[in-house]
């Protein structure tokens, strides 16, 4: 069965956990911003990627150590989406794949509209993953061989907040709950 358009005024969270397209697909979005006006769509955020909103509702400290965004920045966020109105309005977010727990994973939805509301999930093999996330943990800092990097990540099952990389991985992580994909 192949979907048909969104109805107007859907609210679409795009949730692509890191290293799974989802910087492209936040790039395209941006680059289109214009074109998508005359179809009814409209991106609210101010950036590309709006990551101080997603770091603040999923209660994360920035990524290099900064101070945790504030709720502002996720307030102005939401504001910009309800002022979309009838529009179609997508939010990507690679840090909402970060929700702790389901709580979270609702705010993400219920604000913006989960009346509206269709989630975007892009996903990405494990194995095309760890080499990529390994590049960005290098650029990050991480001085860490791979291999060393490979044994020392946990072992399933995986504690809960035990590993962020693998927990990401885990499959049955609360940000895929609002879709209904459970993993084994």
């Amino acid at each position: 069965m192949t979907p048909g358009p969104l109805p107007a005024g859907t609210r679409l969270p795009h949730i692509g956990p890191h290293e799974a397209g989802t910087t492209s697909v936040q790039g395209a979005l941006f680059a289109a911003k214009d074109a998508m006006a005359a179809h009814g769509v409209r991106f609210p955020a101010h950036s590309r990627h709006p990551v101080e909103a997603a770091l603040a509702v999923c209660g994360r400290p920035g990524t290099t150590g900064d101070a945790r965004p504030a709720e502002r920045h996720r307030r102005r966020l939401v504001d910009a989406v309800h002022a979309t109105g009838d529009r179609t309005s997508p939010i990507s977010g690679e840090f909402f794949a970060d929700a702790p727990d389901d709580a979270t994973v609702a705010r993400i939805v219920d604000e913006p509209g989960r009346d509206r509301a269709h989630v975007l999930v892009t996903l990405r093999p494990p194995a095309k993953i760890m080499p990529s996330q390994r590049q960005q943990y290098v650029q990050d800092g991480l001085r860490m061989g791979y291999e060393d990097r490979l044994d020392r990540m946990p072992r399933p099952p995986v504690p809960p907040g035990s590993d962020r990389f693998t927990g990401r991985l885990r499959g049955n992580s609360c940000v895929y709950s609002v879709t209904g994909c459970r993993g084994a």
